[in-house]
Formats: C-alpha cells, structure tokens, sequence
C-alpha cells in the first residue's frame, strides 16, 4: 500500500524490479506462491496505468529458455509480455525474443544487438557512461538456439589441449592464490604451457562444481556488477 501511494503521488509511469524473485516469499518452483506475489502488481499495474518490468535470470545449462526462469510456468502465464535475453559468447553480440506479447503481432520474433556505451552528463554536469544499444535488426536466430550453442561449446571445450584434468587442476592451482575475475584468470592462462581458452575454463568451473564458487567483486565501481572466482570457503584445497 505504501508503495502504491508514493506511485501515484509521484506520477510513475514505470517501475523496474530486479531480480522480480526478490519480492516473492516463498518457492518460485511453485505457481501458487509466484501468483500470489504477481497477481497484486498486475492488479497496481491496472489501477494506477503504469508497466511494471520484472527482471529475472535463467537457470543453468540448456533447454527451452522460457522454462528456465523457474520450474513454473506461472512467471509467463502472469506478465502481458515476455522479452528473452541472451549473448551469444562467440560473437559478443545479444538476441532478443519476443516470447510472449498480448499486445501486439510481435511473439515469436527475435532480434539482434550489440552494446556499447556513450559519455553524457548527468543533471549535476558530473561526466558519466551509460549503456546504448546499436546495430538493432531482426534475427534469425532465437534465445533458445544462442543459449543451446553456448553450452554445446563450453562441453566441447574446443581446443588442441583436450586434457580436461590438466584444466581442472590448474584453475584449482591458481584460485590458490586468492579469488580472481574470469577475465583475469583467462589473460594468465593463455601465458600458460599448454594454454587454455575462455570455454576451457568455464567447462572446468563446470566440472568442479562446488569447489569453484563466485562472489561478489568487492572493488568493482561503477555500473552492473562483477564476479570473481575463488576456491570455496567449505572446502578449500590443501596446499
């Protein structure tokens, strides 16, 4: 009720959740529990004439991508429209799906973009980047097809090294050392006899499961977010 005041108060045309799973209390797995926190912001949605965008994460590994923000379909079944978001690791650029759309002829198209940023000033005259998006175009390509081709290449680790142990025991050697980006750890393996690639090392994260964990970069400024790899707290390595 408090937020549906200051709303309305406010004149708000829109507002963003992320991630949408934040508000709901209880088991996203469970339709009951997804409509029971959905169904009150469709109904503010309706009242006060404003979109409520919700933003949510796929699940690991393959598969349909619109099964993949929980195991209920009550996410698609609540929103108006459904947008599909992934990028591709081989060429960098993004595909966007229309997977669902009430309110237009759009459903079932995709399209492509890449990203990219721009300098502005803010209302203070403080210099700032911020994010753009470039080269928008239809595509043949699907969020499934991106999503299914980006975890193909990751199992297949493509590469003349196909030691997946050697792999596995050097990114372990290394996180000894304290907890680095991926972006880190991929520059200092390519330095390493034999050298090993992007998709090399993420199949190898894959592989270790638990052992490998990500936390939150505690230097990281700016926009978005950044993630580092380490050895997990439970289990670390003997040395």
């Amino acid at each position: 009720h408090t937020i549906r005041e200051v709303l309305a108060a406010q004149h708000v045309k829109l507002w963003v959740i992320d991630p949408i799973t934040s508000i709901i209390d209880g088991n996203t797995n469970k339709r009951d529990d997804v409509r029971r926190a959905l169904d009150p912001l469709a109904r503010l949605a309706h009242d006060l004439d404003i979109a409520i965008i919700g933003i949510a994460h796929f699940n690991k590994g393959g598969g349909y991508s619109s099964d993949k923000l929980s195991g209920s379909h009550a996410f698609r079944d609540a929103v108006r429209s459904m947008l599909l978001i992934a990028k591709d690791d081989k060429n960098g650029d993004c595909v966007l799906t229309v997977d669902k759309s009430n309110y237009s002829t759009a459903s079932g198209m995709s399209f492509s973009y890449a990203l990219s940023s721009v300098k502005m000033q803010d209302d203070d005259g403080e210099a700032m980047e911020v994010p753009t998006i470039t080269d928008f175009m239809k595509s043949e390509r699907s969020v499934d097809e991106v999503i299914n081709a980006n975890v193909q290449r990751a199992e297949r680790v493509p590469s003349e090294n196909t030691d997946t142990a050697a792999c596995d025991a050097w990114l372990l050697d290394y996180l000894r050392d304290g907890a680095a980006s991926l972006s880190q750890i991929t520059q200092d393996a390519k330095q390493c006899s034999p050298g090993y690639t992007r998709d090399q090392l993420k199949a190898a994260r894959k592989r270790l499961g638990e052992r490998v964990e990500s936390i939150a970069d505690p230097n990281h400024q700016g926009r978005g977010r950044s993630f580092l790899w380490r050895l997990a707290t439970t289990r670390q390595e003997n040395p």
